[in-house]
């Protein structure tokens, strides 16, 4: 095979990747768990060179995605606002795992050999007909 040849694969797979983050960050901020907003509003999806990325950035995101084993907490002195905030314990009653993002990727990339396909048939033909399925 040659370099041109390999070259037109891999930009179909980036390709592919890209469509299929884009289509799993829509299903996510579709089934994010809304209660302010605060979380859904932190998403993001941002082609790479070589990928994508899907970010929530709000610092419980991963405790909603995830969930927290219920149990005894101790938070440690810190500053917060410029002001010192002592040391606590508290009991957390937990919180189920809402999975979210893992669900939307789960459900996207049954469909990325589709997107590759789509992409490596366009890349390897200069054809600009998208086949769908």
């Amino acid at each position: 095979m040659d370099k041109n040849t390999k070259d037109r694969i891999k930009q179909a797979l980036i390709k592919a990747i890209q469509k299929s983050g884009k289509a799993a960050f829509i299903k996510s901020q579709t089934n994010c768990p809304v209660d302010s907003g605060d979380l859904n509003k932190s998403g993001s999806n941002t082609d790479l060179p070589n990928g994508a990325e899907v970010a929530y950035r709000k610092e419980y995101a991963s405790m909603v995605e995830r969930g927290v084993q219920a149990g005894n907490r101790h938070i440690h002195p810190h500053v917060r606002a410029g002001k010192v905030v002592k040391g606590y314990s508290y009991y957390s009653r937990g919180q189920p795992a809402q999975q979210f993002i893992r669900k939307a990727f789960d459900e996207e990339f049954n469909n990325f050999s589709n997107n590759f396909d789509n992409e490596l048939r366009i890349s390897l033909s200069g054809s600009a007909r998208r086949i769908t399925h």
